[in-house]
């Protein structure tokens, strides 16, 4: 394994593979809302002129609530993990090497619920289903040749809080994501972003919006 990486079988460090009792049929929610805009001032306070950052703000949240009417776009249907009927195992890895767009403490821990490791296809790693970060999920869509097209993660009540759209040229392989990202069912994030051959977040461009929270630093390999 690259990149500093190491796993092990979650709950069965012998090794010995085994089928996960996850029940990991993922029901998707988005919470519909209405734009709510910006608080108005208090009694009192008087007019104050918006400075131009927070008009700028103000008129991208406002176009991502319009473009928030058709989304999210991947349903519970489209994600790898509800179409796969076999086995699954559950591993836990622990990165000691910090993805760029990684904040948070390491080394990184994780758990990836993916296929079992076929032997006669040992040279590919098995597709992985779902990451597990414990405060969030990343669930993958793929195509029929197994190359990555979506991901969505949801939050600990599985409500959808950020899913991309990955398209991958084919001359180059590299790998684009197109990511929204959700509050109380409306869009308040958007950018066009880069993944290396790895599944690392190398860079963030395009943006509009205000981002929360980083949800897409780490994502399967480009050969899997």
């Amino acid at each position: 394994m690259g990149r500093g990486l190491e796993g092990r079988l979650k709950d069965n460090q012998q090794g010995i593979w085994r089928p996960a009792a996850l029940g990991l049929s993922l029901v998707l929610a988005i919470t519909s809302a209405t734009y709510l805009g910006c608080k108005k001032a208090p009694p009192g306070s008087g007019s104050r002129t918006p400075s131009r950052g927070l008009t700028k703000l103000r008129s991208e949240e406002a176009t991502l609530a319009v473009l928030s009417k058709n989304l999210p776009f991947w349903k519970p249907w489209d994600l790898q993990i509800n179409k796969d009927t076999g086995a699954k195992v559950a591993y836990e890895y622990i990165l000691k090497e910090k993805p760029p767009f990684y904040r948070g403490e390491m080394p990184l821990r994780y758990t990836s619920v993916q296929r079992p490791e076929l032997p006669m296809i040992a040279e590919r790693d098995p597709v992985k289903l779902m990451y597990d970060f414990g405060d969030f999920k990343t669930c993958f869509v793929y195509d029929d040749s197994a190359n990555l097209k979506g991901i969505v993660a949801v939050d600990k009540t599985n409500t959808v809080v950020a899913e991309a759209n990955v398209e991958r040229d084919p001359s180059t392989y590299e790998r684009t994501m197109y990511e929204f990202h959700y509050s109380n069912g409306i869009i308040v994030f958007k950018c066009k972003s880069k993944v290396d051959d790895m599944g690392n977040k190398t860079e963030e461009g395009s943006k509009m919006g205000l981002k929360r929270r980083e949800y897409f630093f780490l994502v399967p390999e480009m050969f899997q």
